[in-house]
């Protein structure tokens, strides 16, 4: 486990996945990452490379040739290496090998760098084509955040916080096989807020594209404490809570993508793949977001 740390911050960062496992806030000794419980949702914040989310039936074609990898690819189950660390900053590294090969036929670089600047926490993805043709990947992240962040509180007393008035429309689940549908559906018109609760997640994940001003904010009604996402690089941004009968556990997922799922008419030759991104030979290709604890 890596440890970056400031006045500030605290921040734990697993080689397996290069998964970001704990933010905590020194002054509070408040804990902002949602802390992996098995029975409910295992993870942190995983990374997504060199795909999004599901593969419709777990599969999908290079050149005529069917491929299987799991739902985000390879990355999260993949163990990274530490090019270089310091007191704020981490760089790791995952390259092809003998096995990604049979999952993913392409022979890459993919390195993740962490740098806390004072409250904040940046994030890149650096993507290099060493192939001797054309690569095909999506790459996004995936932080799960605690709320409510504090025991007197519950999840309706959330909202998510637009930069300026949008128009949010969301594709639609097809609900027989959970896959995405190339349809539609407006979730608000002219808004700057969201309600967190159980009916903005009834289909599942809500997906947003075009969003004007790329910043958004998880607010409580009851305090200034503010979790701020900046995602200027990202064409997509996710936003998703696991339900149960009664309601949402206690997590939020706020999830900048560069790709998207599979829709339900997959599945796709990856160049044909929706959102997919076309690296050239010797080229490389990076993106940033950045999370604020204010």
């Amino acid at each position: 486990m890596i440890l970056l740390k400031n006045k500030y911050l605290s921040v734990k960062i697993n080689e397996l996945g290069g998964e970001l496992n704990s933010v905590k806030d020194k002054v509070y000794n408040l804990e902002y990452i949602w802390q992996a419980k098995e029975d409910i949702w295992p993870n942190h914040s995983p990374v997504l490379f060199p795909i999004i989310a599901r593969l419709f039936d777990g599969k999908y074609y290079v050149d005529g040739r069917e491929y299987r990898l799991e739902k985000h690819g390879i990355a999260p189950s993949s163990y990274f290496n530490v090019v270089d660390v310091e007191k704020n900053f981490v760089k790791l590294q995952l390259k092809y090998d003998e096995l990604s090969l049979t999952k993913y036929p392409y022979k890459f670089n993919f390195n993740i760098m962490y740098k806390l600047d004072d409250n904040k926490l940046n994030v890149e993805f650096y993507v290099e084509n060493l192939d001797d043709k054309d690569i095909y990947f999506s790459v996004g992240g995936h932080p799960a955040f605690n709320c409510p962040l504090f025991k007197d509180e519950k999840m309706e007393d959330y909202f998510i916080q637009f930069k300026d008035k949008e128009r949010l429309e969301t594709y639609v689940m097809d609900d027989n096989i959970k896959m995405l549908t190339k349809k539609k559906q407006i979730v608000g018109d002219k808004i700057d807020k969201l309600q967190i609760g159980y009916q903005l997640f009834e289909k599942d994940t809500v997906i947003f594209e075009d969003i004007k001003k790329k910043m958004i904010s998880l607010k409580s009604k009851n305090h200034n404490k503010e979790i701020r996402i900046k995602f200027d690089d990202f064409p997509y941004l996710a936003i998703w809570s696991k339900r149960k009968p009664n309601g949402l556990h206690p997590f939020v997922c706020i999830e900048p993508w560069y790709g998207l799922p599979d829709f339900n008419d997959g599945p796709y030759e990856l160049s044909q793949k929706p959102g997919i991104t076309k690296l050239e030979k010797s080229e490389s290709f990076s993106c940033s977001y950045s999370i604020e604890f204010i």
